[in-house]
């Protein structure tokens, strides 16, 4: 959620839902963001990776583990 707050334009809604399948729950987080490059997407994905315009303090383990 920080994510799509940090970057998202103040005109456009986030939207955050949930559902549960099985015994597991799913969280979304959907806002219509400038996203990752095409160029770089698979890339950032990978661990320990920080985007220039990220500003925060974090080791880059966020995508990777949501991958996961």
């Amino acid at each position: 959620m920080e994510n799509a707050i940090r970057h998202h334009n103040s005109a456009e809604q986030i939207r955050v839902t949930t559902s549960r399948i099985r015994d597991e729950v799913q969280l979304r987080v959907i806002d219509a963001g400038p996203g990752i490059p095409l160029a770089v997407r698979e890339h950032a994905f990978q661990p320990f990776q920080r985007q220039t315009d990220s500003g925060g303090d974090g080791v880059g383990l966020g995508l990777a583990v949501a991958r996961g």
